[in-house]
This record gives C-alpha cells, sequence and structure tokens, in this order.
C-alpha cells in the first residue's frame, strides 16, 4: 500500500496561518478606520450644506433673512431666525409694534469632525462664532466653512455671496 494521508495541520502550519492572518489585519485596520472617519465627514458636510440651502429656501420664500451661526467651540451651527408668530396681529406692545419671537434649531457635528476655520472676505476664523446671513432675495454674506476630521482629510462648504448658493468641494483631492 502508500503513504497514509495526513488528517490534520501540524503545529507550524497553523502558526504560519495565524502571523498571515495578524499581518493581513494589520494592514487592513487602519484602512477601515481612515473611510470609517472619511464617510463620517463626507456625511457631516453634507448635512451642513443641506442645512444651509435649507436657511437659504426659507429666507426666500418666508421673505425674512436668517442668520447661520457656526460655534467653533461646541462644534455647533444654529440657525437663527426672528419670526412674527402667527396671532402677531392680536398682541401689540404699548409701543404699537409686533412682539416677535426668536427660534432656534442646531446641528452638532459628529465626533470627530471639528470646525477648522472659517473665511470671509480675506479674513479667516479659527475660534469664537462664524456668522452666515442669508437674505429673502437668495443672496448672503457668503464665506467658506472648512470642517476636518481627526484623521487631518478636509472639506469645504462655499457660500456664494451673490448668488447664496452652496457647494461642497474636497479640498484634499484637488
Amino acid at each position: 500500500m502508500g503513504c497514509k494521508a495526513s488528517k490534520g495541520l501540524t503545529l507550524l502550519e497553523l502558526l504560519v496561518v495565524l502571523v498571515l492572518i495578524g499581518v493581513i489585519s494589520g494592514l487592513l485596520a487602519p484602512r477601515i478606520g481612515n473611510s470609517v472617519r472619511n464617510t463620517t465627514l463626507k456625511s457631516a458636510s453634507q448635512k451642513v450644506a443641506a442645512s444651509l440651502r435649507y436657511v437659504r429656501s426659507r429666507a426666500v420664500s418666508e421673505k425674512a433673512t436668517y442668520m447661520v451661526q457656526f460655534d467653533f467651540e461646541q462644534a455647533r451651527l444654529s440657525i437663527l431666525t426672528e419670526k412674527e408668530p402667527p396671532d402677531a396681529k392680536e398682541r401689540k406692545d404699548p409701543g404699537n409694534r409686533t412682539e416677535k419671537s426668536a427660534r432656534a434649531r442646531s446641528y452638532e457635528l459628529p465626533e470627530g469632525v471639528h470646525l477648522e476655520k472659517a473665511v470671509l472676505g480675506n479674513g479667516e476664523v479659527h475660534s469664537g462664532l462664524f456668522r452666515v446671513l442669508f437674505f429673502p432675495n437668495g443672496g448672503s454674506s457668503g464665506g467658506k466653512v472648512v470642517l476636518r476630521n481627526d484623521g487631518g482629510r478636509r472639506c469645504e462648504i462655499k457660500i456664494d455671496f451673490i448668488t447664496g448658493v452652496v457647494r461642497i468641494t474636497d479640498p484634499d483631492h484637488v
């Protein structure tokens, strides 16, 4: 008869397979982490841009000026407006002026995504507050907001001051 076929793995073969799995995992883990961070940055920039477009649309449809305020310390954007309440005709103060109520909505950036800077004209803001106004004619005060993730990747959100159009660009892939 012939040789008996081996029915198992030797310890050496098992160690080689485990080392290969370890090396491949070590190479893939950083890529997967970067991919998740980049996806989070992309979705956050899309949400910020969508919020800006929403505010522009509301300003035009309601014939009112809206303000979007970026807070660098809180990593948040807030939508602010003064709007007449529906029953404003009935509620007047002694000076015969209509009461107004301030309303705000806010969006906090996800963990790992930060406001890096904002640009208006030649000036840059790296801390504090940055405001963009949207006017009833569709225009805006304009500017650019740069978001950055913990991996160093950036997205720019540009707001045209004449038309109020909002665009997202990726400065790392220009």
